[in-house]
């Protein structure tokens, strides 16, 4: 049922960015081409189950995320952006690697990582007062290596954890617009995550590596939210997702 249900997602959201040629016709015929800038702050708060390793042990991930991003929107149609921040990440339960010289414990130690990405949305279908609408976005979190030094009474040496993980999500959102100063939105959402955890040691001639790959535990989840307009060039954009993860964002663009 996920998977008849994931690939009707995919492919109206495929559908949704590619207009068909009487539409385009359409538009042409409308409207001449119109294209609009907006940059925005993105602040992000996620907490994420996930199963690591080969026996799928079940962790919580904790990420939140301050961006900046720059759209470029097509006749109101369709908006492509890029972006850029900053991030923190950590698991709620301790993660252990068993196979280094010595034994290794994570627990709730807080990773920085820097942020980039790219994301698109589609309105491509309105009946009154109602659209709908495609988005589509994808991270990547590059987290630096934290390095900590190994004291032991004869001898010494460091130990190194690094991170990274990327995300995607999709989002088929049915918007009522008959607000005069907001809009509010909600629609199923997909979502998938993947990384993995690296620990490391060095420990005078004795060296070791250890790695858990984790993934999201469920795919497919609920947002919904409200689009504010805070004036003629502002907009704030508040939005909450549930099921496959727990995560609200805040979102302020300013429109050229």
């Amino acid at each position: 049922m996920k998977i008849k249900f994931f690939l009707l997602l995919f492919t109206m959201f495929t559908l949704a960015l590619f207009p068909t040629d009487q539409e385009q016709s359409q538009t042409t015929k409308t409207q001449s081409l119109q294209i609009d800038y907006t940059t925005g702050l993105n602040f992000a708060y996620n907490r994420t189950p996930v199963l690591m390793g080969d026996n799928d042990i079940e962790n919580t991930l904790i990420h939140s995320y301050l961006a900046l991003e720059v759209d470029v929107g097509v006749s109101d149609y369709f908006t492509a952006g890029v972006v850029a921040g900053y991030a923190t990440s950590h698991f709620v339960d301790p993660v252990n690697f068993y196979n280094l010289p010595l034994s290794l414990g994570i627990s709730g130690q807080s990773y920085k990582s820097m942020i980039f990405g790219a994301r698109a949305r589609s309105d491509f279908l309105s009946w009154k007062d109602f659209s709908l609408c495609a988005n589509g976005e994808i991270l990547f979190f590059k987290l630096f290596e934290k390095e900590n030094p190994i004291q032991l009474p004869i001898v010494t040496g460091t130990a190194a954890v690094k991170q990274s993980f990327s995300q995607l999500t999709l989002e088929l959102l049915v918007q009522y617009d008959g607000f005069s100063t907001f809009t509010v939105f909600a629609g199923p959402q997909l979502f998938l995550l993947k990384g993995k955890i690296t620990a490391s040691e060095s420990i005078e001639e004795l060296e070791g590596e250890e790695e858990f790959a984790y993934k999201q535990k469920e795919t497919l989840g609920l947002a919904a939210g409200v689009n504010f307009e805070l004036g003629s060039h502002i907009d704030l954009n508040v939005k909450v997702s549930l099921f496959s993860k727990t995560s609200l964002s805040v979102e302020v663009f300013y429109i050229f």
